[in-house]
């Protein structure tokens, strides 16, 4: 058996690392790029979203390297991520594919005892002691909340003209070490210096007077478009340029946590309680709809009570649950007056029309946090004058 799952941000990272410390064989299909996203429209209906597409491409790839068996995660529900599993095996079959195929779903779907069974297939046979693979997969765990919780502190440090440079140095050696790191307990030990470094920046960032005049923003919507940064043409890159300090959920981590139930995982945007309580439920979507639409919802309202400056949702072409949570939350933009920019992306190129689109944002949010701090400066004066 030779394993190999589709792209999905950093995963292939973590994914190494654990199935090298399993002894299973593992193929990785090549990054992202415009090649394996035509390959994947070639075969692919022509209005499915740009996740399918990509995960077409990295799986017609990883066959021609030799994997047979795929990974892939899965979902109950109106998202077609449901569907994604049964849809790629018949596309991929007609392309000489012959894939084994092993699905993992939510607990919540298919029971723990059908997911162990599933998970226990991926191990094909191998005699692996049931203490190795829980030691394994609670060091994974720690990586990934590690990882996310340096890149997420080292992210919120780019609007600082002091740290801005140390922040993303930080960040590229952890991602570095990340890649090139042999086995897991190096990671871990790495991941975790990395994390005390930028730990001791943030204590002596909050020291700073500028801080006020940053301007930061909060990326969220469809899980693959926030993860994957082909899908969003490295959004993450493009705000770190524009010194915009910025945060990114949903994460791996937190899907993780979400999806297996798992306290802990992740290092994903704080949440706060959503300011206003019962009446502001009301704007959120009352039941499922499919992905996670609703957490977008709360995303928004929660960026508002978090001090963000806006928000930037980002989903692909067609997708119904990002569709209907920008209807829901178009009116919290006015409700409680943060600007809010959707960004729609599908297999067509067009990037420097995103590009300037978020550089416009970019320079609104900072115009007007300029004059909601002269405006702030002007009612001080004006009380020193009259005291």
């Amino acid at each position: 058996m030779q394993l190999t799952f589709p792209h999905l941000g950093e995963a292939y990272l973590y994914a190494r690392l654990l199935f090298k410390e399993l002894g299973v064989p593992l193929t990785i299909p090549p990054l992202n790029s415009t090649a394996s996203l035509e390959r994947g429209s070639r075969v692919s209906p022509e209005e499915i979203c740009l996740p399918f597409k990509l995960m077409a491409g990295n799986l017609l790839e990883a066959w021609e390297a030799g994997a047979d068996t795929v990974l892939m995660p899965a979902t109950m529900g109106p998202c077609r991520l449901g569907q994604y599993g049964e849809l790629l095996q018949r596309i991929l079959r007609k392309e000489g594919c012959r894939y084994r195929w092993i699905l993992l779903d939510s607990p919540a779907a298919i029971g723990y005892r059908e997911l162990i069974r599933r998970a226990d297939s991926v191990l094909d046979g191998r005699k692996i002691s049931g203490e190795r693979i829980f030691s394994a997969l609670r060091q994974v765990a720690i990586l990934v909340k590690d990882f996310e919780e340096v890149r997420r502190e080292c992210r919120l440090l780019c609007g600082s003209y002091r740290f801005r440079g140390l922040s993303a140095s930080i960040y590229r050696e952890a991602e570095t070490l990340l890649k090139t790191a042999g086995d897991l307990q190096s990671a871990g030990a790495a991941m975790q210096e990395k994390r005390r470094e930028v730990r001791r920046i943030k204590r002596s960032r909050a020291e700073e007077t500028e801080r006020r005049e940053e301007v930061s923003v909060l990326v969220t919507g469809e899980i693959y478009s926030c993860i994957e940064p082909f899908a969003n043409h490295h959004i993450a890159d493009l705000l770190e340029q524009l010194n915009v300090s910025f945060a990114i959920t949903p994460t791996i981590g937190w899907w993780i946590g979400r999806t297996f139930h798992l306290p802990g995982c992740g290092a994903g945007c704080k949440k706060p309680p959503v300011r206003g309580g019962d009446s502001f439920r009301k704007e959120r979507i009352p039941c499922e709809i499919g992905g996670y639409a609703r957490d977008t919802v709360d995303s928004v309202l929660r960026a508002a009570d978090s001090g963000f400056d806006g928000v930037i949702q980002i989903f692909p072409s067609g997708c119904m649950p990002e569709i209907v949570a920008k209807s829901v939350f178009d009116r919290t933009e006015h409700s409680r007056e943060i600007p809010v920019l959707s960004l729609i992306f599908d297999e067509m190129g067009g990037e420097a029309g995103y590009i300037t689109r978020v550089e416009a944002f970019a320079d609104l949010l900072q115009r007007k946090k300029r004059r909601s701090l002269q405006r702030e400066y002007t009612k001080k004066r004006g009380q020193a004058w009259s005291i």
